[in-house]
């Protein structure tokens, strides 16, 4: 499981291929907000308020290929409201047809 430290500045912090069936992102901080965008969807971004979706502390948010359907693979970005940086857990799951 990838984990990053996303600051006031927004990076590229995910994008997955056909064999993704899930993706899931954590907020593993104690403190701090996170803010994603599916650049898929919007690839515009000003500040914090131009994101789809907020974890705080301890939230999570799911994109499922089976609900959600190719946006599922991103690519996703995130800017967070802490400079010091604020703990990005990314758990993706895989088709098990996945080849190296």
């Amino acid at each position: 499981m990838p984990i990053l430290s996303v600051t006031t500045t927004a990076i590229d912090v995910f994008s997955g291929d056909n064999y993704l069936e899930s993706i899931t992102f954590a907020n593993g901080s104690l403190a701090g907000t996170i803010y994603i965008r599916n650049r898929r969807l919007t690839n515009t971004e000003v500040a914090s308020s131009s994101y789809e979706f907020s974890l705080a502390p301890g939230d999570t948010l799911t994109y499922m290929k089976a609900e959600d359907g190719d946006s599922v693979k991103g690519p996703f970005r995130a800017i967070s409201d802490t400079a010091g940086g604020v703990t990005l857990e990314i758990n993706p799951s895989y088709n098990k047809d996945r080849r190296s």
